[in-house]
């Protein structure tokens, strides 16, 4: 034992006599691992002056419970990111982390107030570790329920919707401000110095108000003869309504840019249509119905903004901060064009 750098987990599983994976899970928190084993493991290590890593020594400590809230009017994307923080949690592992996610789906938060108040107040009842949270649309309303959140000293992940809170640890989204861009930048190719329609959800909403503000931006908004924003705050029915309207008058626009996952409410409207039909389309996310519309080749590209990994990415940096390791304040995961030719190649 002179030196301590020659030990390996081979030393700690033959000491044990026990497999190498076993004392991987157990000093990494990966997967399923008795309780009783994986304390085992943990005291050896430190016999043997093995360096265990901060989640190992976190790990002693118990498992954390985490109060996890989604709530999004498109319910294949709240889906996506219920997969991804699902995912991780059953990745870290069972013994150390409890979660409570709770689900609200095919509405905004300020639709359903008083069960984001009651999931919040929970939250705050002092038998929770942290909390997770994805909120769509403006939640103005709920200040004083952060508030809560804050005096309670709450370390919290906030989810796509960007909501400032005093605790916040970090938040996670798609980068808007590149996606509007992106979109921005196919479109300048497809139909230079063309007129825009640009439907989005709310420009009080961080994520969309980024998403704008990238398409506006001077790089390409001088490509264009003039843009439209159309507003209508994930309420499927007008967001129908409004694609109704500008197909109905597609000689006004040359181009539209669909900027959240509603593609899916107005997938009726567009997939019947044929390539040269309609004014040059880019969606955002890829759903079944944004497969089918590339496929078909009415849509030039969709946007896709990962929604799985979001989830699972907000899980496993939360993780990583509650057993003492440095994280960064924001995670903007990198948007990826899809055109036809990718289409199949890109992760379902």
């Amino acid at each position: 034992m002179e030196e301590k750098a020659r030990y390996t987990m081979q030393d700690l599983a033959k000491a044990l006599g026990i497999s190498v994976g076993t004392v991987h899970r157990a000093l990494h928190g990966t997967g399923r691992i008795n309780p009783e084993t994986r304390r085992k493991v943990l005291d050896m290590a430190e016999q043997m002056h093995y360096k265990v890593n901060e989640t190992a020594q976190a790990l002693r400590r118990g498992a954390w419970k985490i109060g996890v809230l989604i709530c999004c009017p498109i319910i294949q994307f709240g889906d996506e990111i219920y997969k991804g923080i699902e995912s991780a949690f059953r990745g870290i592992g069972e013994f150390n982390m409890i979660s409570d996610i709770r689900v609200t789906p095919n509405c905004n938060a300020e639709q359903c107030p008083d069960t984001i108040r009651n999931a919040l107040s929970d939250f705050c009842s002092g038998s929770y570790d942290a909390v997770i949270l994805f909120l769509s649309g403006p939640t103005g309303i709920f200040r004083p329920d952060f508030d809560r959140l804050d005096e309670a000293g709450m370390p919290v992940v906030t989810v796509v919707n960007d909501i400032p809170l005093k605790n916040r640890i970090l938040h996670v989204s798609a980068d808007g401000f590149t996606a509007g861009k992106m979109a921005a930048n196919i479109l300048a190719l497809c139909c230079q110095n063309g007129r825009i329609a640009v439907l989005t959800g709310s420009k009080e909403t961080h994520i969309h108000a980024e998403t704008l503000r990238g398409f506006t931006d001077k790089q390409f908004a001088k490509s264009f003869e003039k843009i439209d924003i159309w507003e209508h705050h994930d309420d499927s029915e007008l967001v129908h309504e409004q694609m109704q309207q500008i197909l109905d008058n597609s000689d006004s626009y040359d181009g539209i840019y669909i900027t959240s996952a509603c593609t899916i409410d107005v997938f009726d409207l567009l997939k019947d249509l044929k390539k040269g039909s309609c004014p040059y389309l880019v969606t955002t996310d890829l759903f079944v119905e944004n497969r089918y519309l590339l496929k078909k080749q009415t849509c030039t590209a969709t946007i896709f903004q990962d929604p799985y990994q979001q989830g699972k990415k907000s899980v496993n940096r939360l993780y990583q901060y509650l057993c003492g390791q440095k994280i960064e304040h924001k995670l903007l995961v990198t948007p990826q064009l899809v055109f036809p030719s990718n289409e199949p190649f890109v992760a379902k």
